[in-house]
């Protein structure tokens, strides 16, 4: 199944509106009950940013000769452009974007994720399982080496 743009767009806002929603409630619940339409605007705000973010991503994913690149490279581009001092607004963009929690945004994610992978469920069940030592390794080799390099980046800046 292909996705055209119109259904990308669909499905980012449907994930601007329920991440919102969900760090709202979150908010309500540890915050203060009255804390939920004030948090609702903000992570809406943050959202349409994130997924603009994505949604640009996508499209300069889909030009010849940069379509040889994932789109979350495209993204990590634009995101890391957006929140360097390079950016005039830098300051005003991570105020904006720090309001929405990264456990809402991974809960959101994930759910979709799941879904997604509901729809293939016979492939799932021919891989079998050896699905399980590889997705070890994967995320093990991950971890050691994300916190590899986060620590030689957080010495070499001297924040530890």
């Amino acid at each position: 199944m292909k996705l055209n743009i119109v259904d990308i767009a669909v499905v980012l806002m449907m994930l601007c509106v329920f991440t919102s929603l969900g760090n709202a409630a979150s908010a309500a619940v540890h915050v203060s009950g009255d804390a939920f339409m004030p948090v609702l605007l903000d992570s809406l705000v943050a959202m349409v940013l994130l997924c603009g973010i994505s949604f640009a991503a996508y499209l300069v994913g889909k030009v010849p000769g940069l379509n040889k690149l994932p789109v979350i490279f495209w993204a990590s581009i634009i995101a890391a452009l957006l929140s360097s001092p390079l950016f005039p607004y830098h300051k005003e963009f991570f105020a904006i974007t720090e309001k929405v929690s990264l456990t809402v945004i991974s809960t959101v994610i994930l759910a979709y994720a799941g879904l997604a992978l509901g729809k293939d469920i016979k492939q799932f069940k021919a891989i079998s399982w050896r699905i399980i030592p590889v997705s070890l390794a994967v995320f093990t080799g991950t971890f050691i080496f994300a916190a590899l390099i986060a620590q030689i980046t957080l010495r070499w800046s001297n924040v530890i």
